[in-house]
């Protein structure tokens, strides 16, 4: 048994199966059960209690999580495995909760973890997570969706879908510099889009708004300074070449635009 956020214990052998679902459905590998170490469970807490201690005091643990991995990958998994055995309904959705918990209260675990799962498949020469994550990143998923309809929030859903659109294709865009090139700057244009369309939001739902406007500055604090470091490694990018290092930055600012809709919907629904 394994304690996750230290609040839910999950089964070993239901985790077994859930990790199979998970790389049958989502990432296309040809694995057995057997593939999916021990190891890789108890390597939850080691990550979790590492990253835990990395995050600087005073930080917001209270947030919603928002995980391309958790949500478009491993939440779709566990929904398949429950529809192909629905006496483990009780216990998948306490793994839900648990998972839920431990990304909100440490923003990656989930990817994270998935890479422990995935080390073998890795260092087989296997397409990297991180790039896989990216390109299904652009998925319109329900928990991030904002059901209110005010001209500014139509226009935040419609600039957000944009932005995390062209982060999400530059796995295809990376090596045709011209192309590339590009892309950079329409990444730029729909980031400024995004802020603006957030400040619309907050100027014109104040009264909404305000039991929330704490969580909500900080998440744009966190999109600002995610679009600075997506703009640095860029740059580095430029001189060392490391695509992977690229992913890796979109892929936290996608997840960072995530955070400010689900910081924006949870206050308005």
């Amino acid at each position: 048994m394994l304690t996750v956020s230290g609040e839910v214990m999950l089964s070993r052998n239901v985790g077994r199966v859930f990790f199979l679902q998970f790389f049958a459905l989502n990432f296309g590998l040809s694995v057995c059960v057997c593939c999916v170490r021990p190891s890789s469970f108890s390597n939850l807490q080691q990550v979790v209690a590492k990253k835990t201690r990395e995050k600087k005091a005073g930080a917001d643990m209270t947030a919603p999580a928002a995980s391309i991995a958790l949500h478009a990958v491993v939440f779709p998994s566990l929904t398949a495995v429950e529809s192909a055995d629905p006496s483990a309904a009780a216990l998948l959705q306490s793994i839900r909760t648990a998972l839920e918990k431990a990304e909100a209260a440490v923003p990656g675990i989930t990817h994270e973890f998935v890479d422990h799962v995935l080390e073998s498949e890795q260092a087989k020469g296997g397409v990297d997570s991180i790039e896989k994550l990216l390109r299904v990143s652009a998925q319109d998923l329900d928990l991030y969706r904002i059901s209110t309809k005010t001209p500014e929030l139509t226009a935040l859903d419609a600039t957000s879908k944009k932005l995390k659109a062209i982060l999400a294709s530059i796995p295809d865009q990376i090596a045709d510099r011209t192309k590339f090139l590009g892309i950079i700057r329409d990444i730029a244009a729909a980031i400024k889009d995004v802020l603006d369309s957030v400040n619309s939001v907050a100027a014109n739902n104040e009264a909404l708004l305000m039991s929330h406007k704490q969580a909500l500055d900080q998440q744009k604090k966190v999109f600002i300074r995610g679009s600075k470091s997506f703009s640095d490694t860029l740059k580095r990018y430029f001189k060392d070449g490391k695509a992977d290092h690229v992913y890796r930055s979109a892929h936290r600012l996608v997840n960072q635009i995530n955070m400010l809709l689900r910081t924006i919907k949870v206050a308005m629904e």
